[in-house]
């Protein structure tokens, strides 16, 4: 599991797990429901900083002064 372990095991868990999301019903879902949830947490950050950048930048009125 660790860079620096067995090489072997590792090629080993790496192509089941290839297997497994290639032909496994149960590992598809879960692929699917993980990249899902990563997709959230990507536009949410996203969005969070536009947000934010909008609240420290002043809004441009495009009204004269004496109309205020």
């Amino acid at each position: 599991m660790n860079r620096s372990g067995d090489r072997q095991l590792n090629r080993a868990l790496h192509t089941i797990t290839l297997i497994r999301m290639r032909l496994d019903p149960a590992t598809k879902t879960y692929v699917a429901r993980r990249i899902s949830d990563c997709l959230k947490r990507a536009v949410c950050r996203q969005l969070f900083k536009i947000l934010e950048r909008s609240e420290r930048t002043p809004e441009i009125s495009s009204e004269p002064l004496d109309a205020i």
